[in-house]
């Protein structure tokens, strides 16, 4: 029997489960494994202030806003992926131009402003960034992912775009006018 993707090994951490109702352990896997030839690995876990570092943890740390906790369990920091698209112009209107980020690949952190870099056709910048509902320009607007980028202002609109979240600002917040959001 040969692996439909030519897997030789596989690495997997000592608490691995898989198959129906994760039944399936490290031991199972490697009987498994060994019978079409691959090779197991099994890695103890990586610790940080006592705790193993998970997938779950890293979850919870961005559900939380804890975009620094996460970078480093992660070892670097949350990379969000996704192509800019056009939003409503109002950040132009207001002085301040975004870029508006569609589908994103990976897990957005708890609404809120973060410190960001962002990198676009091969430059890296400062950003601003906005992560949440907006709510002092209307009530039920979906999540938006909006870079204000430092020193930026090249039309980028069906780009590749890039944020390496860095550090949480403040949690998101309703202004009472736009005058005082732009303040």
């Amino acid at each position: 029997v040969q692996t439909r993707c030519g897997a030789q090994a596989l690495v997997v951490g000592e608490d691995f489960r898989f198959g129906r109702d994760r039944s399936g352990d490290c031991a199972t896997l490697r009987e498994l494994a060994r019978a079409i030839g691959i090779t197991v690995t099994v890695l103890s876990p990586v610790r940080h202030a006592g705790e193993s570092i998970s997938s779950s943890g890293v979850r919870a740390a961005l559900g939380a806003g804890e975009v620094a906790l996460a970078a480093t369990l992660l070892g670097r920091p949350q990379r969000l992926i996704g192509t800019v698209v056009r939003g409503d112009g109002r950040g132009r209107q207001l002085g301040f131009p975004t870029a508006n980020m569609g589908e994103r690949a990976n897990q957005e952190p708890a609404p809120g402003v973060y410190a960001a870099w962002a990198e676009i056709d091969g430059h890296r910048v400062p950003a601003a960034l906005n992560v949440g509902h907006l709510p002092t320009l209307g009530s039920d607007r979906p999540l938006t992912v909006e870079a204000h980028m430092i020193g930026w202002s090249a039309d980028i609109y069906g780009r590749p775009l890039a944020l390496d979240l860095i550090a949480r600002v403040r949690a998101e917040q309703r202004f009472a006018s736009v005058e005082a959001l732009v303040k």
